[in-house]
């Protein structure tokens, strides 16, 4: 039986988060992954990745205050997914909220686009994995999402502030 452990980013795997990262996620969604690495120096921020056996499997990164915790990207490499380790992972990053609320944003899914299929596929992904429909709303910089929380229901508000407290300027 194989373990999956989320352990903090380190430089043995840091090639690998990187490919996967650039891979994964389109380029208006990514914060530079240079940045994600000096934010990871707050206690507030941790990138983690996806130890299977202590093969490199994929990267979480999440954001935490005192009552909440953004899961900021979540990504699992090619060669494991639909195998469930996305949800595994995501039950990890959920004990780890200790009774915080968890929310993340995602591509929504009421309007056109040429993912469509892959919006919907990880829309289901989350619902599946308990996390519910709080709304949808645009970011300061003019971007779309639907933001789905567990644990308990999380405002824009709540989410706007908890961006402005952790992000740097600009990002």
């Amino acid at each position: 039986m194989s373990s999956l452990e989320l352990l903090p980013l380190d430089p043995s795997v840091e090639d690998a988060a990187r490919d996967l990262y650039s891979d994964s996620f389109p380029d208006n969604e990514r914060i530079p992954f240079d940045i994600l690495l000096s934010m990871a120096a707050d206690p507030g921020c941790r990138f983690l990745w996806m130890s299977v056996d202590g093969v490199f499997s994929g990267i979480a990164y999440t954001v935490e205050t005192d009552d909440l915790v953004f899961l900021l990207y979540l990504a699992v490499s090619p060669g494991s997914r639909d195998s469930g380790l996305g949800s595994d992972a995501l039950w990890l990053v959920k004990c780890g909220c200790h009774g915080r609320r968890l929310f993340l944003n995602i591509e929504p899914t009421d309007e056109p686009a040429e993912n469509i299929g892959q919006r919907l596929r990880r829309t289901r992904f989350y619902e599946r994995n308990g996390f519910s429909p709080q709304c949808t709303y645009r970011t300061p910089d003019g971007m779309r999402y639907s933001l789905l929380s567990w644990g308990g229901p999380v405002t824009v508000d709540e989410a706007t502030a908890m961006f402005r407290a952790k992000f740097p300027p600009g990002v």
